[in-house]
């Protein structure tokens, strides 16, 4: 092409040459000469256009071109140097936009190849969702379309959803909330979207009629009470009944209704039938609830290691106690339903013995339980010492085997001031404690597994003058302390907390110095050790009220100091240490009256100053002991069960001022607390030294429990 255009030029030029050289000089007979003007093509890129669509394009307005392919494009014909040209879109692709760049300038010596058009996908077009309300006077009338938008309308005409739907969606527009005495209908509600913004739907309202109708049915196999509503939000009535059943609440005329349980019968279940509908022009009185009672399921297992003559309480939820005396099965007396919890938890353990629940909780399923395990096993025991020098209660494990002590954890525990005298209940939940110089008692609940003590609600409970011995009766109902300036004081004992409540007439009058206190083991009478009046004071237990009455012949002399009193396993002679003589007196208990008289042969002889005296309960080897202060050793006896003698049976060598000396309650083991060495000295009853224990200061009472 340029060799053309160049070619052409020369001739022009020669051409021109000739021509001025024939016409001679200068003249304008010739005319002007005009040169040529070249031509170009305008060209261009599309991009991202999909494939079948087509994108029509034009340049000046004329020269249309359509493409249907991304790539490159030229319009037809040629444009001369110089031409302006603007390229723009004469339609665009269906579902895309097109934008045009470098479209527009001026045609130069060149072809014009630098248009570019990029296709997009255009976003899909979406479409209102709309109608038409006539005849709405009152209230607020709430519409949704497809169950949601939500739309609320107080007053006839145009309305239109907020959310928007594509093309071909579908919608459904129907009544969420009636306005208030008015019922509306919905017209061409439903479709899909036309491309287009749908605004056809009708609602018409019209008033309510001012006629109501009550909505009721029948009820059957209720065998409690059933509470009904009759819509959401609405009435709720209970029916107590089989038959026959009317809300009292009446709906008007193309009113919903929507009767639901809102409470079911005690261990039942029902269902209602035909519960909904809309009120036309009549009472509905087909509504039906049928109701059956619920499968129910029985709680059981078994109890091993249970003692002969022992028994074991469980509850179920904190309720519905069962007493088990035997080995084997047991079900608890109510049944649960599927689907309820059952907890098993042992309430009352059986003397001295521990149980424990396995399998004890979970969820009722569709049959009985029957996996629940209760294994009882013997108890530990333990000992408590009651240090009158630092105001404390020293307390220990009992290893059964070998009779030795180790202070258990937080021992030891704070008490009153001067401490002089522990005991515990039999049943070893309690331990209570005289303090002498703060004239009260301080009463602990003992922690079956670990001994611990733990103060009762209410403690320290106040005492006469100068406490200076507890007991409790075998019973476990009743408290006696002896005040040694002022008699006895009487206390009931609460079952479940071990607090102390004073019995009517309390304290009673006894001799002088009370010194000690003991119940017969058939917690008929109770005796009083007077130290200075050197006698015994004797009482009738009220078995009721625990009140004192003194019996016949009261008080009863005794040796010089009586200070501690120890009763046979059967109640039949009574054994009393006389501090001023080392000896103990004997005498014989009447069992009617509780009189009580001196045995031939009584006193015996004991060592130097007997302070404390102890009888084997279990008659395992049949021993007294006593504990003589000053001696440094106990004194053993045997006992005759039958007439109450005793033939000296050795010595025990203690500590330094051995005050006070108990039997365990299995009667294995024997331990004194020396109040001048601050020690606990061990033996076996078989024979035999057991250990030494260190204690508080001063330790002047030991007890042994055993829950």
């Amino acid at each position: 092409m340029f060799r053309t255009r160049m070619a052409s030029f020369l001739t022009v030029l020669v051409l021109s040459g000739l021509l001025t050289a024939c016409g001679g000089g200068g003249g304008s007979a010739g005319g002007t000469s005009v040169p040529s003007v070249s031509h170009y093509q305008i060209t261009g890129n599309v991009t991202g256009l999909s494939g079948g669509a087509s994108l029509g394009l034009q340049v000046n307005g004329q020269s249309p071109l359509t493409v249907t392919a991304g790539g490159g494009f030229q319009f037809p014909g040629s444009f001369a140097t110089g031409t302006a040209y603007q390229v723009s879109m004469s339609a665009q692709p269906a579902g895309e936009t097109c934008s045009i760049t470098n479209g527009s300038g001026t045609v130069g010596t060149a072809n014009v190849t630098d248009i570019q058009v990029a296709c997009t996908t255009s976003p899909a077009q979406t479409y209102t969702i709309g109608g038409t309300v006539t005849g709405l006077t009152s209230g607020t009338l709430v519409l949704q379309d497809n169950n949601g938008n939500n739309l609320s309308i107080t007053s006839g005409g145009a309305f239109t959803f907020s959310t928007a739907l594509y093309d071909q969606a579908a919608y459904d527009v129907t009544v969420l909330s009636q306005p208030s005495g008015q019922t509306c209908t919905i017209g061409n509600g439903s479709g899909t979207v036309p491309g287009s913004n749908v605004t056809g739907v009708t609602v018409g309202c019209t008033a309510n009629s001012s006629q109501t109708y009550t909505i009721g049915g029948s009820i059957s196999g209720l065998s409690g009470s059933v509470s009904l509503q009759e819509s959401a939000g609405g009435s709720i009535q209970t029916f107590t009944a089989n038959g026959t059943f009317v809300f009292s609440t009446k709906l008007s005329g193309s009113a919903p209704y929507y009767v639901t349980v809102a409470t079911q019968p005690a261990g039942q279940t029902c269902v209602v039938h035909s519960g909904t509908g809309t009120a036309g022009t009549s009472n509905v009185a087909s509504v039906t609830v049928s109701c059956s009672t619920n499968p129910t399921y029985s709680i059981s297992g078994a109890v091993s290691g249970l003692n002969s003559g022992a028994s074991v309480t469980m509850l179920n939820n904190g309720t519905d106690p069962l007493t088990v005396s035997t080995n084997g099965s047991f079900t608890f007396p109510a049944q649960l339903p599927s689907g309820a919890t059952y907890g098993v938890t042992v309430s009352t353990e059986p003397l001295h013995e521990v149980c424990t629940v396995t399998n004890d909780a979970g969820t009722v399923g569709s049959s009985n339980v029957t996996n629940i395990a209760v294994s009882c096993a013997t108890g530990p025991q333990f000992a408590y010492v009651a240090n009158k020098g630092d105001n404390t209660i020293s307390a220990y494990s009992i290893d059964t085997s070998t009779g030795a002590l180790t202070q258990i954890m937080g021992s030891p525990f704070v008490a009153g001031s001067g401490p002089s005298s522990v005991t515990v209940s039999p049943n070893g939940a309690f331990a209570y404690v005289t303090n002498s110089n703060s004239n009260n008692i301080s009463a602990y609940s003992i922690t079956p597994s670990t001994g611990a003590l733990v103060p009762v609600t209410g403690s320290p409970f106040a005492a006469g003058s100068g406490p200076s011995s507890v007991t409790v009766s075998p019973n476990g109902a009743f408290a006696y302390v002896a005040n040694f300036y002022d008699g006895v004081s009487a206390y009931r004992i609460t079952p479940s907390t071990g607090a102390l409540v004073p019995v009517t007439g309390s304290p009673f009058a006894a001799g002088s110095g009370p010194s000690s206190v003991t119940v017969s083991p058939n917690g008929a009478f109770a005796y009083v050790t007077n130290f200075y009046s050197n006698n015994a004071s004797s009482y009738s237990i009220n078995q009721s009220t625990g009140e004192l009455t003194p019996i016949t012949g009261s008080p009863f002399a005794a040796g010089p100091n009586p200070i501690s009193m120890a009763m046979s396993p059967n109640g039949a002679f009574a054994y009393v240490a006389n501090e001023s003589s080392t000896s103990v007196s004997v005498y014989s208990i009447d069992p009617s009256t509780g009189t009580i008289t001196p045995l031939t042969g009584s006193p015996y002889p004991a060592g130097v100053r007997p302070y404390s005296v102890a009888i084997d309960q279990t008659q395992l080897y049949g021993l007294v002991f006593v504990a003589n202060l000053y001696g440094g050793n106990v004194s053993v006896y045997r006992f005759d069960s039958t007439t109450g003698m005793l033939s000296s049976f050795g010595t025990l060598t203690a500590g330094l001022n051995p005050a006070s000396v108990t039997v365990s309650p299995n009667g294995a083991f024997v331990y004194v607390a020396n109040s001048g060495s601050n020690s606990v000295s061990a033996y076996s009853a078989a024979g035999g030294a057991a250990g030494t224990f260190g204690t508080g200061n001063v330790p002047m009472s030991i007890a042994i429990a055993w829950p």
